[in-house]
């Protein structure tokens, strides 16, 4: 199985800001920022190791799904594509919070 190459899509990042505040919450919820710091990598290398393993979304052709835990939430759905030149985009996020 080979190791794809992953990038953020700018679809991605809007998703990030919509699920977590530009600041941390009152009660030390994660911003934005703490997720990129600590969870995106993560998720990038999952990505980049499973893809071709990775289950199809039945509603976008061409789009798969990783979904996982990490450290700024407690489960989340990545969407994934692949462009015609083999390069893995992450294009969307969905978060269920701790």
């Amino acid at each position: 199985m080979a190791r794809r190459d992953v990038r953020v899509d700018n679809r991605f990042f809007e998703d990030v800001d919509l699920a977590f505040g530009p600041e941390r919450g009152p009660d030390g919820e994660p911003s934005a920022d703490d997720f990129i710091r600590f969870d995106l990598f993560g998720i990038a290398e999952q990505v980049a190791a499973r893809f071709d393993e990775l289950p199809a979304e039945p509603s976008a052709p061409g789009v798969r799904t990783l979904v996982l835990t990490g450290l700024m939430f407690q489960q989340a759905a990545v969407y994934a594509a692949e462009a015609s030149d083999g390069v893995v985009y992450l294009i969307g996020l969905e978060v269920e919070h701790y």
